[in-house]
């Protein structure tokens, strides 16, 4: 009974916070752009259009008939479609083949006959400072990272843990490299997002989860929550998921340590969808919902760009 006294209490003090919203026409498509350009060798594009309100979605979610325009430090780079799965690049996905370096500044224009021109840039940060750390096999394992911070800059931080397990049987040996998956602090409710000091994302390096993806997780914290040069950031893993069957055959694990740096926009990006993903009180109408940030212009979608610094590979004790 205190619990819905509480709800009740709360929707007479939403009641006055209303926004009408005409859905009876459907909106204009508009182009949506989602693409992390870091430190690899190919930088996957995914463009699609969005569903008006009213609408329904018909058809391939693939644009092949799409014009896009990539430039780095203003010089332009080919675009190509991938029309069939190719190695890491999903189906109906554009793409570009270019080592991007600190500093650039990419830029990204794209276009169809039914939407309007979008465009979007961001910056690739410079790699993570040189970092020590921890890691110590405790009921999965803990990690812990310290590195110089420099506190003119607003940076973004995130760390994962690396692990190749290979398993030996027959006379054969089979090998597979996953992200260890995150262990979750038990932090917020089931039912609302909290501010918090990090989040807990699924990331590959060209696509991105607001939950916490079990082959791809990364803990990310703005450095805000730094005191001092001296950057401390600690996360605890669990044992991962992997494909082969162990089936009483020997195995071994090595590991490595990631550090990422990430863009102000990739972070915000981030905030919202978790915000969206964790807030149930917004389907019941007794909390706002915030909106997705976007940095594209024309259009919504993310471009946002990354870098990272691995460690060599160690054995755990």
């Amino acid at each position: 009974m205190r619990r819905i006294y509480i709800m009740c209490i709360m929707l007479f003090f939403f009641c006055d916070c209303q926004k009408e919203f005409d859905v009876r026409e459907p909106t204009d498509t508009e182009l949506c752009l989602i693409c992390f350009p870091g430190r690899q060798d190919t930088t996957v594009i995914q463009l699609y259009n969005t569903v008006p309100i009213g609408g329904r979605y018909e058809g391939t979610p693939f644009l092949n008939n799409a014009s896009l325009a990539y430039a780095v430090n203003s010089v332009s780079k080919e675009v190509k479609y991938a029309s069939s799965t190719m190695g890491s690049i999903p189906q109906g996905c554009w793409f570009v083949e270019v080592d991007h370096k600190s500093g650039d500044y990419v830029e990204i224009i794209a276009n169809t006959i039914e939407c309007e021109m979008i465009k979007a840039s961001t910056i690739i940060p410079p790699p993570p400072p040189d970092f020590e750390f921890e890691c110590t096999n405790s009921a999965g394992a803990i990690l812990t990272i310290r590195f110089d911070d420099d506190q003119t800059t607003a940076d973004y931080y995130g760390i994962a843990l690396i692990c190749e397990r290979t398993i030996y049987k027959s006379g054969d040996c089979f090998t597979e490299v996953k992200n260890l998956n995150l262990v979750t602090d038990g932090y917020g409710t089931h039912e609302i997002s909290v501010i918090r000091d990090h989040y807990d994302v699924g990331f590959t390096g060209s696509f991105l989860w607001p939950r916490i993806s079990d082959n791809y997780g990364v803990r990310i914290w703005p450095d805000t929550i730094i005191s001092g040069n001296k950057a401390v950031l600690s996360a605890r893993f669990g044992s991962g998921y992997f494909d082969i069957e162990p089936d009483n055959s020997q195995e071994t694990r090595r590991y490595k340590v990631r550090l990422y740096r990430f863009t102000e926009d990739f972070y915000k990006h981030i905030v919202a969808l978790n915000y969206q993903v964790f807030n149930d009180y917004a389907t019941y109408g007794i909390a706002p919902m915030m909106p997705s940030y976007t940095n594209v212009e024309g259009g919504c979608g993310i471009f946002a760009g990354w870098s990272m610094r691995d460690s060599d590979w160690f054995e755990m004790k």
